[in-house]
């Protein structure tokens, strides 16, 4: 992937309700993907939303991000250019 060689800065916020509701995921560096909104960051994967339950790690959410990064998911779309 353009992405392989690459670091980037991401940020989650986790809410009081955390681990009962997902934490937001945002990369600070600019990226041009699909599932990221290209104004403010955010990442749109299932693990952050319909998919998530309080047993889901952090470590999981991260791995689910770098696997979008080699295999992004058009379904659930922030960025329709991209």
């Amino acid at each position: 992937t353009p992405y392989h060689t690459r670091y980037f800065q991401l940020k989650l916020v986790l809410s009081t309700d955390f681990p009962s509701k997902p934490p937001r995921g945002y990369f600070l560096t600019k990226i041009y993907h699909p599932n990221v909104d290209p104004t403010t960051g955010a990442i749109c994967v299932n693990t952050l939303k319909k998919d998530w339950t309080p047993t889901t790690s952090l470590s999981h959410v991260l791995t689910v991000i770098r696997c979008l990064m080699i295999v992004p998911f058009p379904e659930s779309s922030l960025n329709d250019e991209a």
